[in-house]
């Protein structure tokens, strides 16, 4: 998206006097341009922007909001208990279904990986975790699916 905005972009030059720039600023309450300003010899002020056409990705984000509204009113529809890895900050996202399922509630303490590997079934568990570190590193991959048992809040 970032490229498409660089496609519709025009850089522009505009030059005002010193005491419209005084007015202006003084206007928008910007004592520290006005500070600049006052040290300039008097003249023309150039300024230097960009306009970009923004259009298409304002119409992408909206898709995407539209996008994550319709996937939460489907989680909370569901009884289906789903949980996110988030990679980068080594935590996890879990729905609400989540705790309703597997009777955990969702606190800060739980928001690791290491809690949801502890969880997991002992005979499933070393299969489990070499299969999703196998797709982590596995730069072609962008899904993980796996079937294994999952131990709830009562030890079931």
């Amino acid at each position: 998206m970032l490229e498409l905005a660089r496609l519709n972009s025009v850089f522009i030059r505009k030059e005002i006097s010193k005491a419209d720039a005084i007015t202006y600023f003084t206007d928008k309450n910007d004592s520290y341009k006005l500070d600049l300003l006052e040290r300039l010899e008097d003249g023309n002020i150039s300024f230097y922007g960009k306009i970009s056409d923004i259009t298409d990705l304002k119409e992408q984000e909206m898709k995407v909001k539209v996008f994550e509204e319709r996937f939460k009113f489907a989680l909370e529809a569901s009884t289906s208990g789903v949980w996110d890895w988030d990679l980068l900050n080594n935590r996890m996202y879990r729905s609400a279904n989540y705790g309703l399922v597997f009777g955990y509630n969702i606190t800060e303490n739980n928001m690791y990986p290491e809690s949801w590997m502890t969880n997991l079934h002992a005979d499933d568990r070393s299969r489990v975790l070499a299969n999703v570190y196998q797709k982590i590193n596995d730069p072609e991959c962008n899904l993980w699916e796996e079937e294994y048992r999952y131990y709830r809040s009562d030890g079931e």
